[in-house]
């Protein structure tokens, strides 16, 4: 969401567009990663915190962090592959992904240091 002021000086809040630029393939392929992303890492309010399925997953012990690192790997490799990313940025993306696994294995704590990490790093 991006924040912005209008013309009678009140804060508000609008979607963030797509970059120019893209084909239609690529906006399409933004539009599901991002619609994905929102329900895994912050897809429900949690007493003022944003937090999605990964969060709830997380509290299984082993076997959450187990299904998060599958459905982040899934994710990943399927749409870069569409998207035909460099193999740089590629790494870049396994590498969040693996360090958030291994915060994940931390029981409670390393569940609510991802849901926090996850909710700053989505906001402009």
């Amino acid at each position: 969401m991006q924040t912005y002021t209008d013309s009678r000086g009140r804060v508000k809040q609008r979607k963030r567009g797509l970059p120019h630029g893209l084909s239609k393939r690529d906006q399409r392929i933004l539009r599901s990663v991002r619609r994905r992303a929102h329900y895994l890492d912050k897809g429900f309010n949690l007493c003022g915190f944003r937090v999605g399925w990964t969060f709830w997953l997380g509290l299984i012990p082993g076997l959450g962090d187990v299904v998060d690192f599958l459905l982040g790997y899934l994710l990943v490799v399927r749409k870069s592959r569409q998207a035909d990313l460099p193999p740089l940025v590629v790494s870049k993306l396994m590498t969040n992904l693996v360090i958030g696994t291994c915060l994940g294995v931390v029981p409670l704590i390393g569940d609510i240091m991802l849901a926090t990490v996850r909710t700053r790093s989505s906001t402009p």
